[in-house]
């Protein structure tokens, strides 16, 4: 697809012709596709999981433990998704505005107000670190593991410096 684009008061815009048009809106349906994927593997994998544990039944005590976790990753997936939608969301609503009513793209407000929702954006690929830790019990356990594996093996040496023969602690 040849797409040509023109820069406009120092902001690099597609050419007003059908891919202009055609951009805002095929994003966001792109948008509105990965958010159905991501709640469709979300549950294949939570059915996947609990198929798995019907076929390997274990003592009652496990099971409360898996319960939990089942519930760790319903609300894991549901904070992802929402913060995946309040993020990304406004940026698609401004591209399809912009598409429609293509007078606000000189104005300066307007252009601000879309600069803040591309950051918004941004911030919505690069939050899943925290939305796992904060969300999911495991995710933080195994974190804090981690941690405490780096701190031993290198904050908790001592410090040896070899001068010829002597050595000091």
């Amino acid at each position: 697809m040849l797409v040509g684009f023109t820069i406009v008061n120092s902001v690099c815009r597609a050419q007003s012709e059908f891919y202009a048009e055609f951009f805002p809106f095929f994003t966001t349906g792109y948008y509105f596709f990965s958010i159905l994927l991501i709640i469709f593997f979300g549950f294949g994998t939570i059915y996947n999981i609990r198929s798995q544990r019907r076929k390997v039944r274990a003592i009652t005590v496990v099971e409360n433990r898996q319960i939990r976790g089942d519930t760790q990753l319903f609300l894991l997936l549901f904070v992802h998704v929402m913060c995946y939608i309040s993020l990304a969301l406004p940026y698609h609503i401004s591209l399809v505005i912009g598409a429609t009513y293509s007078t606000l793209l000189v104005n300066p407000t307007f252009q601000f107000i879309q600069n803040l929702t591309i950051i918004l954006l941004y911030l919505s690929q690069a939050i899943n670190f925290y939305v796992f830790t904060l969300t999911a019990n495991l995710y933080r356990k195994e974190l804090f593991n981690l941690l405490r594996k780096v701190k031993a093996k290198y904050w908790d040496k001592q410090l040896v410096i070899h001068f010829g023969q002597n050595t000091v602690y």
